[in-house]
């Protein structure tokens, strides 16, 4: 979002005015927290029938009431598919659909350059199933950052919620990830639906499926395994992505080819041992993976920070970059190397 395009297309404001807005948006991100601490008491009531699991977002209120602060006076709802924090500042979806066909966002992904497109990876609708929503915010498009254009909604896989997404650095492919069990259950376990430790490929301009892949090594009824966050690594020479898969660990993936991507290294770490038993479960292992720079980046529960050299020639002459924000790729490149089966 072009924030300070944003700013600078509203009118001065006295001291006085400044400090009631302020005071209005302290007062919106209090809402958004009793309304998050009653969702809890309501989940977690004795008898209740709520299915699936409750992912809160208490701690989190300043970045929606952020966002709708943003969101210029000509629009004052967002883009379909928000959030449903953002949906109690300024609304929710497209006026002209009922609620009940909009798809809440989890974890988005932003993608500038050449390419100028955003994935909202979230839940389903009343006719649709969890997977990816994609807007454009190319201006040849009759978009912009402050007014995207929504392109497409794709169900992947028929698991859970979608949790993430990335776009590789030419734009062409958007990788979506699913986290069944809200990342807390054993969900990679050799009983388990295969769904639920896959990745899913898809067309970043049209949705339609490339391919996908099941991390191969599946986990004990003891560790919490899914998959999480990851992103890809910046070569023009093939397609490979980094990720952290909670007990399952670190996973690096070639799919330059999407239909048959395969798993060119990982680091599986022993299950943790659960303090107190029958609970079963001791939560932990990989919240997030990034390759930056020659090294991969685990972020780890119970480990903390693990740095890791991987030497292969799929990520051989990867780009050094002076920053890196894994959910949004701030240009694109060409790629030179072969997918597809065949020289692009």
């Amino acid at each position: 979002m072009s924030v300070a395009n944003t700013v600078d297309q509203r009118p001065a404001v006295t001291p006085e005015q400044k400090g009631q807005v302020e005071r209005d948006r302290l007062r919106m991100m209090m809402l958004i927290r009793r309304f998050e601490e009653r969702t809890y008491q309501e989940y977690t009531k004795p008898g209740q029938k709520i299915g699936g699991f409750c992912h809160l977002y208490s701690g989190q209120e300043a970045v929606a009431v952020g966002i709708a602060a943003q969101q210029p006076p000509a629009q004052p709802t967002p883009p379909p598919r928000q959030q449903s924090e953002v949906a109690i500042v300024i609304g929710s979806g497209d006026p002209s659909l009922p609620p009940e066909e909009h798809h809440p966002c989890h974890d988005t992904s932003v993608i500038l350059g050449d390419a100028n497109l955003v994935a909202c990876a979230g839940s389903g609708s009343a006719s649709e199933g969890n997977g990816v929503n994609v807007f454009t915010i190319d201006p040849a498009d009759g978009a912009s950052k402050e007014n995207p254009v929504w392109l497409y909604h794709k169900t992947t896989g028929g698991s859970s919620l979608g949790h993430s997404a990335a776009f590789t650095w030419d734009g062409e492919v958007l990788v979506i990830g699913h986290e069944p069990g809200g990342g807390s259950g054993a969900r990679c376990q050799e009983t388990s639906p295969i769904v639920e430790r896959t990745f899913f490929y898809i067309d970043a301009e049209t949705g339609a499926s490339l391919g996908q892949f099941a991390i191969p090594r599946t986990q004990t009824s003891v560790e919490n395994c899914t998959t999480h966050n990851y992103n890809i690594v910046p070569t023009d020479k093939r397609y490979v992505m980094v990720s952290g898969n909670y007990q399952s660990g670190v996973s690096v993936i070639d799919f330059t080819d999407p239909a048959n991507a395969t798993e060119i290294a990982y680091a599986d770490p022993a299950p943790l041992v659960d303090p107190n038993p029958p609970v079963g479960i001791e939560l932990g292992g990989d919240w997030s993976t990034y390759w930056y720079n020659g090294h991969i980046y685990e972020s780890d529960i119970t480990r903390g920070l693990i740095i890791w050299k991987l030497s292969d020639n799929a990520v051989a002459g990867a780009k050094k970059l002076d920053h890196l924000n894994p959910q949004t790729t701030e240009f694109t490149f060409p790629f030179k190397g072969t997918a597809f089966g065949a020289s692009k």
